[in-house]
């Protein structure tokens, strides 16, 4: 969850993650973001972001996303051991390989 800071040059946002993790400000540069919207008061206090982030669904709908979705994706492929990554390659290129390694 991001908010504008209130810095002149526009280009820093405030970010506060859901689970505990502090408030700080990145650029705008630094982070992704995302069509999903929620309305809070200027200069609120971080329990006012996480109630208002529950009230909207924050969570289901950034887990909808195709940002998130790659991510995961990307996760799960470096978590491959080289044996999995071998048979990855050899169903992809060499069907007839795969088949030899399945048996």
């Amino acid at each position: 969850v991001s908010t504008q800071s209130t810095g002149s040059s526009g280009i820093n946002a405030e970010y506060g993650g859901p689970d505990g993790i502090g408030r700080k400000v990145l650029r705008l540069n630094q982070v992704a973001l995302t069509d999903i919207k929620i309305n809070i008061p200027r200069g609120c206090k971080t329990k006012t972001v996480r109630t208002a982030m529950a009230k909207e669904g924050v969570e289901a709908k950034l887990a909808a996303t195709s940002l998130v979705k790659k991510f995961a994706a990307k996760n799960a492929k470096a978590q491959l051991g080289d044996f999995a990554r071998f048979k990855i390659f050899a169903g992809n290129s060499h069907p007839e390989l795969a088949q030899r390694i399945a048996q």
